[in-house]
């Protein structure tokens, strides 16, 4: 069967043994030694790695209170600081809605002067 063929800037499927195409004419090549990727140096089996982990101490206990407690200094810290953003947030939208009030009634009193004028 006749393929026309495609034009240069568009990318053929690469077979899978030459490698992952990353733009039109670069290619990475395929990795022969993938297998040194996924294995430990050491070897451990999971069941020896879980002989190794050593039971929660007092140290860690305290370590955890105290984040717990710092955690709780934070929430309080930003619970604070929404509240006073939205006060400053309240008190700017009522200057504002002021502000707005105030040019709205100088243009009326200006496009008035123009038309009685």
């Amino acid at each position: 069967m006749y393929e026309p063929p495609l034009p240069c800037n568009i990318p053929v499927d690469t077979p899978p043994q030459t490698g992952l195409r990353i733009s039109l004419n670069i290619q990475v090549p395929p990795e022969h030694d993938i297998q040194s990727y996924d294995t430990c140096e050491d070897n451990h089996s999971p069941s020896a790695l879980v002989q190794k982990a050593s039971p929660p101490t007092l140290q860690d206990d305290a370590n955890d209170a105290k984040t717990t407690q710092r955690i709780q200094q934070i929430q309080k810290y930003e619970q604070d600081n929404s509240a006073e953003q939205e006060e400053y947030e309240a008190r700017v939208a009522a200057q504002m809605t002021a502000a707005d009030y105030e040019a709205a009634e100088t243009l009326k009193a200006l496009q008035e002067e123009r038309t009685s004028g």
